[in-house]
């Protein structure tokens, strides 16, 4: 079943409960402003080191993410991630305005 450390939740569905990991995460930013092989790995060790599962990384420039070192990292850490890219208002793929969302 679960050890001691693992955040678990249970849910009951006709009379048997199941356990299911619930993964926190925390975003790269609260460790470091950017996504350097130092910044990385900066980030991916802190977070692992105070308990999270999951790495949020900010793509704010994603010709700049070393895909293969941020890999390398993340399993080595035995961690999971996610990508965010915030984009401005001129870039909102939501818009009703065809001329803005392209």
């Amino acid at each position: 079943m679960s050890s001691d450390n693992d955040n678990i939740s249970c849910i009951e569905n006709q009379g048997k409960v199941k356990e299911i990991p619930n993964k926190l995460g925390i975003h790269a930013l609260v460790w470091t402003g950017g996504w350097s092989h130092e910044e990385c790995r900066k980030a991916i060790s802190l977070s692992k080191e105070t308990g999270y599962d999951i790495i949020e990384i900010p793509a704010l420039d994603p010709s700049k993410i070393d895909v293969a070192y941020t890999k390398m990292t993340l399993q080595e850490f035995q961690m999971k991630a996610t990508v965010s890219l915030g984009l401005s208002f001129d870039a909102d793929i939501n818009n009703e305005d065809e001329t803005i969302v392209k």
